[in-house]
């Protein structure tokens, strides 16, 4: 709570924005075709609505299968992240970045980042389950889920649609829900 209280007293202040503009300057001086198509890609498995709609099946067939408690654990995390995001947005109000043209059309405020967010929380449970079902390959399965929720917090950097502290606070977030 206190790494969170701190970031977001730094972007009130606007006491961050030479840090952030240098990172996303940074990432913008790396673009090639090859990259955007990744990022894109990417940044859609971050997607707010792709995340509830997994949630929910998964919630459902967890459901279904007797694994009730996983249920109720994957719908209240999922919806509480979800919740918390848009509440913490509208607290906020942080305009998104405009150094470039976006490949990405956005639409609320930028702090936190609601992809780094529920990412963290969907895939990161999604990631305790699969490991506690497969405890031999759990290792593979911490690697991977900590590479794709990560990558989709950069591809939110190297589009350009948010703030170095926004994924950062995102990522802090996650321990309210």
């Amino acid at each position: 709570m206190w790494a969170f209280a701190t970031i977001a007293h730094e972007v009130l202040e606007k006491e961050t924005y030479a840090f952030d503009k240098s990172i996303l300057l940074y990432l913008r001086s790396l673009h090639d075709p090859v990259r955007d198509r990744i990022m894109l890609a990417l940044t859609f498995f971050g997607e707010p609505n792709l995340l509830l709609m997994l949630s929910v099946s998964l919630g459902i067939m967890l459901w279904v299968r007797q694994d009730r408690s996983e249920a109720i654990t994957i719908a209240i995390t999922g919806a509480g992240a979800i919740g918390l995001n848009i509440l913490l947005k509208q607290l906020f109000a942080r305009d998104r970045p405009q150094l470039w043209e976006r490949a990405v059309e956005v639409k609320f405020y930028s702090f936190p980042s609601g992809h780094a967010m529920i990412s963290m929380v969907v895939y990161g449970l999604l990631g305790y389950f699969l490991a506690a079902r497969f405890p031999r390959q759990r290792w593979l399965i911490y690697r991977l889920t900590v590479v794709l929720i990560a990558g989709i917090g950069l591809s939110r950097l190297y589009l350009g649609v948010h703030w170095p502290t926004d994924v950062i606070a995102g990522y802090i977030a996650i321990r309210f829900t």
